[in-house]
């Protein structure tokens, strides 16, 4: 039964002038409507369910997203957090490694300076003057002979102020390094401090 159509219900004021043929015609006739009423009402029923349960379906759908969107959130909050860390951590051992690379460089340039030094004190035993030895002895079996001791001269390049002093015993010589710093009295109120500072010597070994 469509929208459009209008219900009405007239009752004839005088019902008795109707044949029974029209009675029955218009029993019919509003049998007819109301069975399209009734149509007309399943289908809005119809029409209901199907709507609420395609509102349920969405209402369902939509949860589900949300979980499902709240999960990645998660997951890439936790994504970031880690790759934070990972770039932290890279980050540290950076730094770890321009230490390590600053320090190679320290020892590098403090061997440098030391082979320096070393070069600057053989340079100098080299441009000694060679000294002739003549023997004057007697030769004899190798069983008999006696040991040959001699003491070198140290030539060592000094800067000015400095001095250049060698220990026999090894203990004394730490000992005044350890000390590093000290003060000599010269008489009255006069008083030097020097500093103690070890040296590298090459020696020429026979």
């Amino acid at each position: 039964m469509s929208s459009d159509e209008e219900f009405s219900l007239v009752m004839d004021p005088d019902p008795s002038e109707k044949t029974l043929e029209e009675v029955q015609a218009l029993i019919s006739k509003y049998k007819k409507r109301y069975e399209a009423l009734l149509e007309d009402q399943k289908d809005l029923t119809t029409t209901r369910d199907e709507r609420r349960e395609l509102t349920k379906q969405c209402k369902e759908r939509t949860k589900k997203m949300t979980k499902e969107l709240e999960k990645d959130e998660r997951f890439y909050k936790d994504e970031i957090e880690n790759q934070r860390a990972k770039l932290d951590s890279l980050k540290q051992e950076e730094n770890d490694l321009m230490e390590e690379l600053q320090k190679i460089q320290a020892e590098i340039k403090e061997e440098d300076d030391q082979n320096l030094e070393l070069k600057v004190q053989a340079d100098v035993f080299c441009s000694m003057p060679e000294k002739k030895f003549v023997f004057k002895g007697l030769t004899g079996k190798a069983a008999d002979r006696q040991e040959f001791d001699m003491k070198s001269h140290v030539t060592y390049p000094m800067d000015g102020g400095t001095a250049l002093i060698t220990f026999e015993e090894e203990d004394v010589a730490s000992s005044i390094l350890k000390m590093k710093k000290h003060t000599v009295e010269l008489g009255g109120e006069c008083r030097i401090i020097v500093e103690a500072q070890p040296v590298h010597l090459m020696l020429p070994s026979l």
